[in-house]
């Protein structure tokens, strides 16, 4: 075939090629705009509190986690539940050792409902994704993670506190607060995020 002829048939078969590339459907130029994440919904009371009832073996995993950061806060959520179980030990003994029989009976019974409910808030509080809005303010990663790290503290102190004869009523009833902290924060903290995770990383909300 003569060069130029096959200079033509070459075009030729471009130019059919983009046709059907354009033309044929099969690539078209003007594609619909990309959707964008939906809205995040807000959970409902009775969502909420559903979550105190079950709990995930998976939220004190210390194998699978993401991260490292995830590991040490899974270890950390350990480490406060393992105080709080051993303050209402505490409890209970210092119950028997007084022969306080109703002491012992209200103290077991205290200690089985904190050692859930407490399970429970703080894999809710540690599972935590996103950002939150609490009084026009956000509420980020973060902040759970500090008020974790403080949780950790306060109840090194109480131990420590309890074995210096500086317990009764007083440490008691501080224990009972940090509960209702705990158990404030993990309310919170099940709310469905206002802003998650994927939206942050989506490429229209980097601005």
């Amino acid at each position: 075939m003569p060069p130029d002829m096959t200079k033509t048939a070459h075009a030729f078969d471009i130019e059919e090629s983009r046709t059907s590339y354009t033309g044929g459907g099969q690539f078209p130029e003007d594609l619909p705009p990309r959707p964008g994440p939906p809205p995040a919904a807000t959970a409902t009371w009775k969502q909420r509190t559903s979550r105190l009832w079950k709990l995930s073996l998976s939220s004190y995993s210390l194998v699978h986690t993401p991260d490292g950061a995830a590991r040490v806060r899974h270890i950390v959520m350990i480490l406060i539940l393992g105080l709080r179980t051993a303050m209402s030990v505490l409890s209970v003994l210092s119950a028997v050792w007084k022969g306080n029989i109703a002491g012992i009976v209200i103290y077991s019974l205290l200690a089985a409902l904190s050692f859930w409910f407490t399970a429970t808030c703080i894999a809710i509080i540690g599972d935590a994704a996103g950002d939150r809005r609490v009084t026009g303010r956000v509420v980020k990663r973060w902040h759970f993670d500090a008020f974790l790290g403080f949780c950790l503290v306060i109840h090194a102190i109480f131990i420590v506190l309890f074995f210096i004869a500086l317990g009764g009523l007083g440490l008691e009833l501080a224990g009972i607060g940090m509960w209702l902290a705990i158990l404030g924060v993990a309310w919170v903290a099940g709310w469905e995020p206002e802003f998650p995770a994927y939206q942050r990383a989506w490429p229209g909300n980097q601005a």
